[in-house]
């Protein structure tokens, strides 16, 4: 049997140093396909992590916003952004 890569994450505080630099090694050392990122404002979010999406993006890799928070039941999600990440492997908090 051999070992088998998860596809899909979530990140949680991507946006802050340690966060972002879970980002740059999810994007560069794993085989994950899409990296879903909770943050509070998707455009302040984009603007700080700009350099890691183009970065992603050279990997083959889709980096995907769900705004929300950490504080609020169901992280503060949408329930079409809750069935989203039913397939979602692993979470990084």
């Amino acid at each position: 049997m051999g070992f088998v890569y998860m596809k899909d994450a979530l990140l949680t505080g991507s946006t802050g140093f340690v966060g972002h630099e879970i980002l740059r090694a999810l994007v560069e050392e794993t085989e994950l396909e899409k990296i879903y990122l909770l943050v509070r404002d998707k455009n302040k979010a984009n603007d700080r992590l700009s350099d890691i999406l183009n970065h992603a993006r050279k990997f083959g890799k889709k980096i995907l916003f769900l705004e929300g928070d950490i504080i609020n039941e169901n992280l503060g999600l949408s329930e079409e952004n809750i069935l989203t990440l039913k397939n979602v492997s692993e979470v990084y908090h």
